[in-house]
């Protein structure tokens, strides 16, 4: 070692070593690595003393380009190992001869860092599927509105339905007293009333059939308006639980923007974080 900066720094690299033990700490010449201090339970072989510069290392890149490099280092030089890495260029007398490297792992950085990006991507993936939702819950908030307007039509219309049977039936009974009546009158006319009887017999059996069919169209009226009922029913319940999951999405939506929040401050975390 012709250098007395590099060999002072040999000297008291033990000392300032201790500042930071996580780190391995090398010392370099221009060419190879002429001394290393193993960080805790962490060593790169590669750059143990003796070894020489490989294409792409930071200490080489300090001594070429003559200034501080600070970068995540090369894994392919380190079998795959992710680090961090510092290179400080020594200079003597206007000449370069070496550099000081600090290197430090950063596994725990880089599963930070895979880690919180893979939960933006899950907050990102539940965002939009709960937009799909809300979009659909929307839909079907809608049809249930639609729904209750078409069924509070329908029982009006059940319920014109049911005055007009009560109408066409007090006509058949009066259309049957007025039938009864003029057979009377007939049968009292004799021989002269003979044809009119026939007519009020007609007038009587209409009356009969119009009574039947009223009855048939008010119980079929019925059925149809309980099952009006029955559907209303259904469509509030229907409405109510939708409103329900309307109000569960946005809870659901502000939890996940918290979470997206979080996300992206470890994910910045992790971008400075050094040991």
């Amino acid at each position: 070692m012709d250098h007395a900066k590099l060999a002072g720094l040999v000297e008291v690299a033990p000392y300032y070593h201790q500042l930071v033990s996580y780190a391995q700490l090398v010392i370099t010449d221009t060419e190879k690595y002429i001394y290393a201090i193993p960080g805790d339970h962490f060593f790169l072989d590669v750059f143990d003393a003796g070894k020489t510069f490989l294409d792409g290392s930071i200490a080489k890149e300090t001594v070429v380009t003559k200034k501080i490099v600070e970068r995540q280092g090369n894994k392919a030089l380190t079998g795959g190992i992710p680090y961090q890495g510092i290179g400080i260029p020594i200079i003597e007398s206007g000449e370069m001869v070496g550099s000081m490297c600090l290197f430090y792992p950063t596994e725990h950085k880089e599963a930070l860092q895979q880690a919180s990006t893979e939960l933006v991507s899950v907050v990102s993936a539940a965002r939009e599927a709960l937009l799909r939702m809300e979009k659909a819950s929307n839909h079907l908030n809608q049809g249930s509105q639609r729904l209750l307007t078409n069924s509070a039509e329908l029982e009006t219309s059940s319920q014109e339905i049911f005055a007009m049977t009560e109408m066409i039936q007090e006509v058949s009974a009066q259309t049957n007293l007025l039938g009864l009546n003029s057979a009377i009158e007939a049968a009292r006319a004799g021989e002269y009333g003979r044809g009119f009887s026939i007519v009020s017999d007609e007038i009587r059996k209409l009356s009969v059939k119009t009574k039947v069919a009223t009855t048939d169209i008010r119980t079929a009226n019925q059925i149809v308006s309980n099952n009006i009922q029955s559907l209303k029913q259904q469509v509030d319940q229907l409405a109510f639980s939708v409103s329900e999951e309307g109000e569960g999405i946005v809870s659901t939506s502000e939890a996940l923007n918290q979470i997206m929040k979080i996300s992206e401050i470890l994910h910045a975390l992790a971008q400075v974080i050094v040991h």
